[in-house]
């Protein structure tokens, strides 16, 4: 009797899905798959593109991209981060159709499904790769926090005095979690 062990899943593989509004990600060549946001998610990222857009983007420091978008770290490892930051002097990283390379910030808005994905899951593998900043947004269990790779590990950003939260990566770029986090509901 033979032992039958699938392959990993590669980027080409992940090029083959529907478009079909689910989100595919592909983690040590597995497969991961997410329904669409809610509507709290999308109005804290929102809330937090428009952050960064605005301290990051337009005075010169990178880009700013929301998902869809996928992060392809290697062959095996693809995923769709709900909001990327890359410095200007990183730009090789953007392809046509995709990232392919390490950015400089992450973020991740947990929902009421992918908590345990974004919390362990991607944290690992972030830091495994060597992302410098991951940031989570919880739009259920409303809260911010900034996390920032040291030999190997993220640690949290503490806030300041104020309960704002300021990135090591990009310094000018300071989100207040009050304001972020006011009245997502309905």
């Amino acid at each position: 009797m033979s032992l039958y062990i699938p392959p990993k899943l590669t980027y080409e593989d992940l090029l083959d899905f529907p478009a079909d509004g689910k989100r595919y990600e592909i983690i040590g060549g597995e497969l991961f798959v997410a329904a669409s946001p809610s509507v709290a998610h999308q109005r804290l990222l929102l809330r937090i593109y428009h952050a960064f857009f605005q301290i990051l983007q337009i005075p010169g420091w990178g880009e700013i991209f929301l998902a869809p978008l996928d992060v392809k770290l290697s062959e095996s490892d693809v995923v769709e981060p709900d909001l990327i930051a890359i410095r200007s002097d990183n730009r090789v990283i953007i392809q046509k159709t995709h990232i392919s390379g390490v950015p400089n910030i992450l973020l991740e808005v947990i929902s009421f499904h992918n908590r345990r994905h974004d919390e362990a899951t991607k944290r690992t593998l972030y830091a495994s790769f060597g992302i410098p900043e991951y940031w989570l947004a919880d739009s259920v269990n409303p809260g911010i926090r900034g996390l920032t790779l040291r030999d190997g590990v993220y640690h949290e950003i503490p806030p300041e005095s104020d309960g704002r939260i300021r990135s090591v990566v990009a310094p000018d770029l300071i989100l207040d979690p009050a304001v972020m986090l006011d009245n997502l509901d309905f």
